[in-house]
């Protein structure tokens, strides 16, 4: 069980894996990327940023919460407008520029002791 993180900044995808302290972490920059991960291994987790090359951050979360199991989905931007609109494909979102301790606690919920017991 993991944290998928797909974000196309590479420092910004360190940093927000860093952020992580119950699960191991993924990384991927690419939507498509994303998808074949998801699908070879479901997360407890999926953080996405909307901005995607490959498969949007939108169609990336609508396949994974057409999963059996779906995982919690956080989506990130900068843009606030197109957050907005793609709130009802998350459980959480995060307007960029977010506090680390913001994703943290997301992440949080979702590997959280009770979460990977129903996993």
């Amino acid at each position: 069980m993991s944290v998928l993180i797909v974000e196309p900044n590479e420092d910004l995808q360190e940093l927000m894996a860093l952020s992580v302290r119950d699960c191991p972490v993924r990384l991927a920059a690419r939507g498509d990327e994303a998808l074949r991960a998801i699908l070879a291994e479901p997360p407890l987790v999926i953080v996405v940023e909307l901005d995607l090359a490959g498969l949007i951050g939108e169609r990336l979360a609508i396949r994974a919460r057409s999963l059996p199991d779906p995982p919690l989905i956080v989506l990130t931007s900068a843009d606030h407008d197109r957050l907005g609109r793609a709130a009802r494909y998350a459980d959480r979102v995060l307007p960029k520029p977010f506090e680390m301790a913001k994703l943290e606690a997301a992440v949080a919920q979702g590997c959280s002791p009770k979460a990977v017991a129903s996993a």
